[in-house]
């Protein structure tokens, strides 16, 4: 085939997008630490070369990669924030909106064994990916942002950063919880090495609900009339 005809095109495309979603893959399950280029193209059956032709090195594929795991995690996120009843709903119709966004947000952010923040994290110890990192974490905020003003949310822009590091701080907390509660505790002998804690979903959901309820300004009428209907009210 002659460079341009279109099957190579064809198949440049699908092996660089294998190699994305691969790489995506791993981070998610595996961290940072242990998505190694050899681990990548052993899975997707190419070469060391053709990482390097085709995203100029492993560095470009790993922040490719970081990027893409961003951009699919908001995929969906509007759709839930658009659920948010306007001010003046009634309690009921709110309080079950608001159950359903957070479930939604923590199931978009949190529920992987390495969530992005993880993973941002480790990137920003190592200096070759600090910069692909903090463009990401800066691209979900400014995109969050934009999605609380899209839902009618009043000062969405500022609570961006707020409600992003209140998913992370809600994960983790109960992360911990559920390793600390297995029997054996954290490395104990008999607890597999490097297995990665199961989320309390449902204990998640309420915290972030709480929070939200607390967090959103233009609700905070519908959410003191209510407080009563929770287990933690409001105020």
């Amino acid at each position: 085939m002659e460079p341009g005809d279109p099957r190579l095109v064809g198949v440049v495309s699908e092996r660089r997008d294998r190699l994305l979603d691969t790489t995506v893959q791993l981070l998610t399950t595996q961290g940072l630490h242990d998505t190694t280029l050899d681990l990548v193209v052993l899975r997707c059956g190419v070469s060391h070369e053709s990482v390097r032709f085709l995203f100029g090195g492993f560095d470009n594929l790993l922040g490719e990669a970081i990027e893409e795991l961003r951009v699919r995690r908001h995929e969906r996120v509007g759709e839930m924030l658009a659920t948010l009843p306007p001010v003046g709903s009634s309690v009921a119709d709110w309080m079950a909106s608001v159950d359903d966004v957070a479930r939604g947000l923590i199931w978009l952010y949190g529920t992987e064994p390495f969530t992005f923040w993880e993973i941002c994290l480790q990137a920003a110890h190592r200096p070759e990916l600090a910069a692909a990192a903090a463009a990401s974490v800066a691209g979900m905020q400014d995109q969050l942002a934009q999605l609380l003003l899209d839902a009618g949310i009043e000062r969405g822009d500022l609570l961006a950063v707020p409600l992003l590091a209140m998913i992370h701080g809600v994960v983790t907390f109960h992360r911990v919880l559920g390793r600390t509660a297995e029997p054996g505790g954290w490395g104990a002998e008999g607890v597999e090495p490097g297995r990665r804690p199961e989320l309390d979903l449902d204990a998640s959901v309420a915290d972030l609900v709480h929070g939200l309820r607390s967090l959103l300004p233009g609700h905070q009428a519908v959410v003191t009339a209510a407080g009563a209907a929770g287990p933690h009210p409001v105020g």
